[in-house]
């Protein structure tokens, strides 16, 4: 597969994400077994996580990762 095709699969699972909410409701159910170091605000914990873990996919699609030999 290639970075093409991994970037539009990642907008596709994005945009089902949108309309599910299905990771939402995994980090909401699990909210309480993260590491103790991970600091979250009490009163939007699972939304901070979500947002981080979409801006983090957002960030490694504009930035690809360079390889050793590049």
């Amino acid at each position: 597969m290639d970075v093409q095709a991994i970037r539009q699969l990642i907008i596709q699972v994005k945009e089902l994400e949108a309309q599910s909410r299905h990771l939402q409701t995994l980090i909401s159910d699990r909210i309480e077994q993260l590491h103790r170091t991970i600091e979250l605000p009490d009163g939007n914990a699972c939304e901070t996580l979500l947002i981080f873990t979409m801006d983090y996919i957002d960030q490694r699609l504009r930035t690809p990762e360079k390889r050793g030999n590049d």
